[in-house]
């Protein structure tokens, strides 16, 4: 017996086939760049200055510092998100990666009806609050790794 696929299993096929087409325009035009200066300019947690050059994928970076509250990954992620909030499409992926200093996101966005379009901007998170922010992280890490190595029944 087979069942209508649920409305996040719809979203997820179509997010991924606007993914895999190869066809589509990218992020790298004028259109969200203007969008990333306006969700910063509007946010008080970020300091930036415009995109010089490309990111690790090649895709536009935004290299910004962030000056919002708090010292945990968590609170860097509270204000991201609200920044992503105004750039988000139908559909919308964030990849973020903790480096030893410095926090990376990959935002993905995309219009699922067509005419399809697809925005991929890379933002590198910066700064002595960040630091201190993925220093906490990688010590949490590391903190489970041990718990799980001094636990292997409770795994």
């Amino acid at each position: 017996m087979s069942r209508e696929p649920s409305a996040a299993e719809e979203t997820a096929g179509l997010f991924q086939r606007v993914i895999a087409s190869r066809s589509l325009p990218y992020a790298d035009d004028p259109g969200i760049a203007y969008d990333v200066d306006m969700a910063l300019r509007m946010s008080r947690s970020f300091t930036w200055t415009p995109p010089t050059g490309h990111g690790r994928e090649g895709l536009e970076l935004w290299q910004i510092e962030w000056t919002g509250s708090g010292d945990t990954v968590s609170d860097v992620d509270r204000d991201f998100f609200a920044v992503v909030a105004d750039l988000a499409g139908e559909a919308t992926f964030i990849h973020r990666i903790v480096r030893p200093d410095t926090i990376d996101y990959v935002l993905i966005t995309a219009s699922l009806d067509p005419p399809f379009h697809l925005d991929r901007v890379y933002f590198e998170l910066v700064g002595p609050r960040i630091a201190i922010a993925c220093a906490s992280w990688w010590r949490s890490v590391e903190s489970v790794e041990q718990w799980k190595r001094t636990h292997p029944d409770r795994r």
